[in-house]
């Protein structure tokens, strides 16, 4: 897989975030910057270091790492089409592009913060 500053990447553990920096420090680790972006203006500057080997998935476009389970501008994604995902709930659903996309929540990092009631 190659990865490249500025690609978007999604990690084992469900982070996704945007590549700022190759081999950060000299160790080989990459730095990425940020899980949510409003037309590529960064909205949180949370950053941290990867390892290549954590990665799953990269692409140009953050559309290509979503998955159906995700929470995409907070609405749970139910199916995604080559360039596009729908996103919603019953009756109330509706297709985002790429460009709509403003925040990203993984289905991971929901199961990570999920509280169970009665445990």
């Amino acid at each position: 897989m190659e990865i490249k500053v500025d690609d978007y990447v999604r990690t084992k553990n469900g982070i996704i975030g945007k590549i700022k920096i190759e081999k950060y420090m000299g160790y080989g680790d990459w730095l990425i910057d940020t899980l949510y972006y409003n037309d590529d203006e960064i909205i949180d500057d949370w950053t941290c270091s990867i390892k290549e080997y954590d990665v799953i998935k990269s692409s140009p476009n953050i559309i290509d790492l979503i998955e159906v389970g995700d929470y995409v501008n907070g609405l749970p994604v139910r199916f995604i089409e080559k360039d596009r995902i729908d996103i919603g709930q019953a009756e109330d659903f509706f297709w985002l592009k790429n460009g709509n996309i403003k925040s990203v929540l993984t289905k991971e990092q929901f199961e990570q913060m999920e509280y169970n009631v009665g445990e």
